[in-house]
């Protein structure tokens, strides 16, 4: 079986599976956390498509196809678990975030009281103030 023969099948099957791994790095960045954290997978599958875009002899593989063919299958099964882990963290990130707004309207509402209660003893300093006042005016002698 000749070079060219091969290429464009694999071609085709490699690039499906680009734009299923493509489409859901765009759904989230931690995509590649989860899909291609292991850094030999991406190797192996570059030695694959070495092997197969080369002249391939039956007499002596310079890769260990059975190797090659599980480290493949263990990147396919880290993206086919990729929507339970995303949403695994969505749900970790959404109780995360109800802490923190929650906490954020305690402190809002401690703070509401803080100031409610200072603006309440200005006020009625204001108005012992302002008593004093009418009182040294209404003592005044008129002109």
């Amino acid at each position: 079986m000749s070079k060219e023969s091969i290429t464009p099948a694999f071609n085709t099957f490699a690039l499906g599976v680009e734009v299923e791994c493509d489409s859901l790095a765009e759904v989230s960045k931690a995509f590649s956390d989860t899909c291609f954290k292991d850094t030999s997978l991406d190797r192996d599958v570059g030695d694959l498509l070495d092997v197969i875009r080369s002249d391939i002899t039956s007499f002596a593989p310079k890769t260990n196809y059975i190797a090659l063919g599980r480290n493949v299958q263990k990147a396919l099964k880290k993206c086919n678990e990729f929507p339970e882990l995303f949403d695994q963290m969505s749900k970790e990130r959404e109780e995360r975030l109800k802490t923190v707004r929650l906490a954020i309207e305690e402190e809002k509402k401690a703070l509401d009281l803080q100031f409610r209660a200072r603006a309440q003893e200005m006020k009625k300093a204001c108005n012992a103030r302002l008593s004093e006042l009418e009182l040294q005016y209404s003592s005044c002698p008129p002109s």
